[in-house]
């Protein structure tokens, strides 16, 4: 019989060299944030951008200009 894992509350850590601009930058947004979106929402949002960064970078092939649509998709991630 398989017990049951205990949740850990984990820490995120925040080492990079931006991480004081980002750290603004998301409770800013997490501010602002309406109350009807929540985490689920956001990982969707991370998901889709993240598919779609692909087929652009797989479209890029035909036409250059795919490469800025793969940025944008990037920022949405």
């Amino acid at each position: 019989m398989k017990e049951a894992i205990a949740f850990k509350s984990a820490a995120r850590q925040q080492d990079n060299i931006i991480a004081p601009f980002e750290k603004r930058v998301l409770a800013g947004l997490a501010a602002r944030m309406p109350n009807w979106v929540k985490p689920d929402h956001l990982t969707c949002l991370g998901f889709a951008g993240m598919v779609l960064a692909g087929l652009s970078y797989y479209l890029a092939h035909w036409n250059s200009w795919m490469l800025l649509v793969a940025v944008a998709f990037l920022a949405v991630n």
